[in-house]
């Protein structure tokens, strides 16, 4: 019930731009298909897809400036209005060296969306502490709900390039919202700011260290679902449709544990959390091999709230507390780049790898196993360090 007292028309507006945003990715959650059905190689569409998170090693700290200079709105307006004309771009027909450019173009300018709307809302839960990132983060995740079910619905009945003007209006919807309703600072908080200078004394803490490679690995491993899932359940007979449905139902399961997550990672701990996580996405991904039934995959699907939602409020966790407040915006920041730049590139280019040469079945097994036994390693990693810490107090 607080949570509903709580809102007012400045949260409306938050609420409904994440829901927005969000809605644009779902518009787009179906490339992957758009690229296989031109013809290219899975592996091809790995480098294509896996460029976006990579662009985002390179990119980050030009945005960070611009936003500093300019604003987070008037740059959040840039990035929408250059995001849409560029993906409307995809509807000439082009070959790979067309498409890869063309998507170069978007990863630099669709990348920074997500980052800049996270620095304002963390700027507003703080400014007026009437609700928190994870009740903010949740209507996001509604908003891909929603466009995945639709847009797999409209492309069952028309052609898969209507993705792109879809996902295009979304974006205009979301620059409107923001330019007509939403106020905020010019800058946020300084104390806090991103600086990757920081990055040298960050990583002068071992464990913090070990636990960003750790990172690197399990984004490796689990990236199926970044891009290369809907081509398993496109193997196993699923519509385009149905593939819509199951990346709704994906989306629907985050919002208890964006609820929730910060509560049961307070509760039952940050290791415990994390390697629940990381070991829930490994058996799922073995899960999927034993399936074909697309119907039976959405069974699976329901665990996407523990598999990832959870992950990210206890990663975030971790660093926030493992970290000085003056680096902690970096620390974050870097964990993300370690996660969507490096982790999902050298992922997305191991699928493409795995789906040529053994289909989706054999690469969800693969990449699941390799998911668990990081699961494992991680748990003894951090099962060890408070063993040490236990020594060293008694």
């Amino acid at each position: 019930m607080n949570y509903f007292r709580n809102i007012n028309k400045s949260t409306i507006v938050v609420y409904l731009i994440y829901f927005t945003i969000f809605a644009g990715y779902g518009a787009f959650g179906q490339f992957n298909l758009y690229l296989l059905g031109t013809g290219l190689t899975a592996f091809r569409v790995s480098l294509i897809t896996g460029m976006v998170p990579l662009v985002m090693l390179f990119t980050l700290s030009f945005w960070g400036m611009i936003a500093d200079r300019f604003g987070r709105k008037y740059v959040l307006l840039i990035v929408l209005v250059c995001d849409s004309a560029i993906t409307l771009l995809y509807l000439l027909h082009g070959g790979f060296v067309y498409i890869f450019s063309l998507t170069f173009l978007y990863a630099v300018f669709s990348n920074p969306k997500t980052a800049l709307m996270d620095s304002v809302t963390m700027d507003y839960v703080n400014s007026h502490g009437a609700t928190d990132y994870g009740k903010v983060r949740l209507w996001g995740a509604l908003g891909f709900s929603v466009a995945s079910y639709l847009v797999g619905y409209f492309i069952s009945e028309n052609n898969i390039r209507i993705i792109f003007p879809i996902a295009a209006a979304i974006n205009v919807v979301a620059g409107i919202l923001i330019f007509s309703f939403m106020k905020f600072e010019k800058n946020g908080n300084v104390d806090e700011s991103i600086n990757f200078k920081n990055l040298k004394f960050i990583c002068k803490d071992k464990m913090v260290l070990l636990f960003y490679i750790l990172i690197v690995f399990f984004a490796i491993f689990s990236s199926p679902f970044s891009g290369f899932y809907n081509l398993y359940l496109q193997d196993i007979g699923a519509s385009n449709k149905f593939v819509g449905l199951s990346l709704s139902i994906m989306a629907i399961c985050e919002l208890p544990f964006y609820f929730f997550g910060s509560k049961i990672v307070k509760k039952y701990g940050f290791q415990k959390v994390l390697m629940l996580s990381m070991l829930a996405t490994g058996i799922r991904m073995c899960g999927y091999y034993f399936i074909s039934n697309p119907y039976h995959a959405l069974i699976l699907d329901t665990t996407h709230g523990i598999c990832y939602s959870i992950f990210a409020v206890a990663v975030v966790e971790y660093i926030s507390n493992a970290l000085p407040d003056k680096w902690r915006a970096t620390g974050i920041a870097l964990m993300w780049t370690a996660y969507n730049g490096i982790g999902l590139f050298f992922g997305g280019l191991l699928n493409g790898i795995l789906y040529d040469n053994f289909q989706g079945k054999k690469m969800m097994l693969t990449q699941g196993i390799l998911t668990a036994l990081v699961a494992i390693i991680t748990y003894f990693v951090f099962n060890r360090r408070n063993k040490k810490n236990a020594l060293l107090l008694s």
